[in-house]
């Protein structure tokens, strides 16, 4: 389902431009100006939006919408994201033809992996509106499809059921063993899950499997752009350790066996040698 770009923002307020078009258009070009498209160190296949200072990035929303929007978390390319993507692209097995949900897309890039790398439909979840909107301007410009919808993962189920769920570095708060419960529920029913974590203090890494670890200088690569080194330092301040991310795997139960085949089993035991 193609959505506008805007879609879920709400109203119009304060000095927001009142035609969606217009508005769509303001904010592309202040994506353009404050956080050019460029692509991602340790997977330069996917290019997002990276702010070129954050605090500027979010000013200068604030000034477009007349309100205050938040700060634009979705405006870096985060660690936690970069290095989920990146397993997406090495290992396309995991999502190819299937239906993927990442469950905090942010600005887009693990969300936008998955469909690189061959998903049959892909949905970006993610409680902020703007980033929900840089995710389908990205998506675009990377020439993929992805589907985005505003959603609390911790208020209930998606909509739509999936077969891989992304979350990336998503248990940075107390609030992680609920997410990471809800997580665990949808896997529960089918799904494989693929999580990333950047060294967060609520991180539990019971009942997962280690698949990769990225140092951080795979991570940043050699850039000095302002997204990069403001990126550290969201980082310092958050009291995350920034020198490497990992992603791990949790697997979907084995089906059990199929009634005729307990059937089966019982009905013809195995022949012994007399």
């Amino acid at each position: 389902m193609k959505r506008g770009l805007l879609d879920g923002l709400g109203p119009a307020r304060g000095n927001e431009p009142t035609d969606v078009a217009e508005l769509s258009a303001a904010f592309a070009a202040l994506l353009d100006a404050r956080a050019p498209l460029a692509p991602v160190d340790v997977c330069p296949e996917v290019s997002v939006f990276q702010a070129l200072n954050l605090p500027e990035l979010g000013a200068a929303l604030d000034a477009l919408t007349g309100s205050e929007t938040g700060v634009p978390y979705w405006g870096l390319a985060w660690p936690g994201g970069a290095a989920l993507a990146r397993v997406v692209l090495d290992e396309p097995s995991l999502v190819r033809g299937k239906r993927v949900l990442d469950a905090g897309a942010g600005g887009g890039v693990a969300a936008i992996a998955a469909a690189k790398a061959g998903a049959a439909h892909v949905i970006a979840l993610d409680l902020d509106p703007w980033a929900l909107a840089t995710t389908r301007l990205a998506a675009a410009r990377n020439g993929v499809e992805v589907e985005t919808l505003r959603w609390d993962l911790l208020e209930g189920d998606p909509p739509e059921s999936a077969e891989v769920i992304l979350a990336a570095d998503m248990e940075y708060s107390p609030a992680a063993a609920a997410i990471r419960a809800r997580l665990n529920a949808l896997a529960e029913r089918g799904a494989t899950l693929l999580v990333s974590d950047c060294g967060r203090d609520h991180f539990q890494e019971a009942g997962l499997e280690l698949l990769a670890s990225f140092e951080r200088s795979q991570l940043l690569g050699s850039s000095t752009r302002g997204g990069s080194a403001e990126l550290c330092r969201r980082h310092q301040l958050a009291k995350v350790t920034p020198s490497r991310a990992r992603v791990f795997v949790r697997r979907p139960p084995e089906p059990a066996p199929e009634d005729d085949d307990l059937d089966a089993q019982e009905a013809d035991p195995p022949a012994t040698e007399s």
